[in-house]
């Protein structure tokens, strides 16, 4: 009897799809060239595509496997496996439909669908896909702005004070016990407005539904979990150079990153520098 699927390959293939998103989509094409009717690894392998900005051609596979579902009886009467592999589609509906600006569609899916997609995705947030869709669609008033948390503020109405705000707890002067620190010598003026001046780009990672992450390389920026690294992530809302978050990550080479490296300079061994946190203050205090 001829197998249909194979657990093992699908695991090698999915399970590195956040630290090496690359080879993962190389490994599930090579998997479904094996095992074409696998249907319910299909959702996993558009998640995929879609992360790495390949959008049309994660609609196109949508498009191909929902097809050959329809035509294929015994499948839709394995009850079990059709609603896995339904309930994987929305979720990928509603993130394509995010992205292709339909938010009526995308909010009235993750309403109607809530519990299933937290099953598929624990870091489902209805809450925050409702309230970004509430925005694109005018339907929230943006004095309310101060009412909400950190991030539906920024969704709300971005503020780059308040992201400056937000990022200081990752500068090495914070006293505040934190995991991932920039070094008191990182530039944090210069990189900004550089970063500013590069995205969008299509070198992003669509990480969630309404964001996108972007990966830097820095040579010994700062620290993640006590561990010197060359890489901070920055991540932003969909398509926009609206910041949310900045900070060093332990993340290896097999991710796609833009390297900054060309923005250091010699410093002057006996030079005094100001501290981190009275650089930060003095570029980005209110007036």
């Amino acid at each position: 009897m001829r197998e249909y699927y194979n657990s093992l390959e699908f695991s090698k293939a999915n399970d590195i799809k956040r630290v090496n998103p690359e080879l993962s989509l190389k490994l599930f094409n090579v998997y479904l060239n094996k095992y074409p009717y696998d249907y319910t690894s299909y959702p996993f392998y558009i998640d995929v595509l879609i992360n790495l900005n390949y959008i049309n051609k994660a609609r196109e596979i949508r498009n191909k496997v929902c097809k050959m579902v329809m035509m294929d009886t015994k499948f839709q009467n394995n009850t079990d496996k059709m609603i896995h592999f339904n309930y994987g589609i929305i979720y990928n509906e509603i993130r394509l439909s995010v992205i292709d600006g339909d938010y009526d569609k995308a909010m009235n899916l993750a309403l109607k669908y809530e519990k299933q997609l937290c099953n598929i995705d624990n870091s489902f947030s209805i809450s925050g896909i409702i309230f970004y869709c509430k925005k694109k669609l005018g339907l929230l008033d943006p004095k309310r702005r101060d009412n909400n948390s950190y991030l539906f503020r920024q969704i709300l109405d971005y503020h780059e004070d308040d992201f400056i705000d937000h990022v200081n707890k990752h500068l090495s002067d914070n006293k505040e016990e934190n995991l991932c620190v920039f070094s008191s010598d990182f530039p944090f003026d210069k990189v900004f407005y550089e970063i500013k001046n590069i995205i969008p780009s299509n070198k992003r990672i669509h990480c969630g539904m309404f964001d996108d992450k972007y990966i830097f390389k820095f040579d010994n920026c700062g620290r993640a979990d006590y561990k010197i690294t060359d890489y901070f992530e920055v991540v932003t809302l969909l398509d926009s150079c609206d910041f949310i978050t900045m900070y060093p990550a332990n993340i290896s080479n097999t991710m796609p990153y833009i390297d900054l490296n060309y923005l250091k300079e010699n410093k002057k061994v006996n030079e005094k520098r100001i501290s981190q946190i009275d650089k930060f203050y003095k570029r980005y205090q209110k007036k």
